[in-house]
């Protein structure tokens, strides 16, 4: 393996319903935050790369994720040879299943 090792501090604040992950290495900063079920609700850079990024995720009450800001909203239509985690639609983008759960269309 080729490269360095930066020095990396993590920091955990747990305020609930909120639970936060801050890493740092070589000036580039990672923040993670969770709800309290410790699901990721959003992700965000700062000087990590050329374009730091931010993401947001939410969740329905089964857990299936509802939305990712960055790929948009996600049905779950339960039609078909789906289950209720199957994911049926992502933002306009419909998926097919064949008879033993298997995606067959995008």
């Amino acid at each position: 393996m080729t490269g360095s090792l930066h020095s990396v501090r993590s920091v955990l604040l747990i305020q609930s319903p909120i639970y936060i992950l801050s890493v740092t290495s070589g000036g580039k900063m990672l923040v993670y935050m969770y709800d309290d079920l410790f699901r990721l609700t959003s992700a965000s850079t700062t000087a990590a790369s050329s374009t730091p990024f931010s993401r947001t995720y939410a969740y329905s009450a089964i857990g299936n994720i509802t939305n990712k800001s960055d790929q948009g909203d996600y049905t779950y239509g339960e039609t078909g040879y789906t289950n209720p985690h199957a994911v049926t639609d992502i933002n306009g983008t419909t998926l097919g299943y064949d008879n033993v759960g298997n995606v067959t269309a995008l």
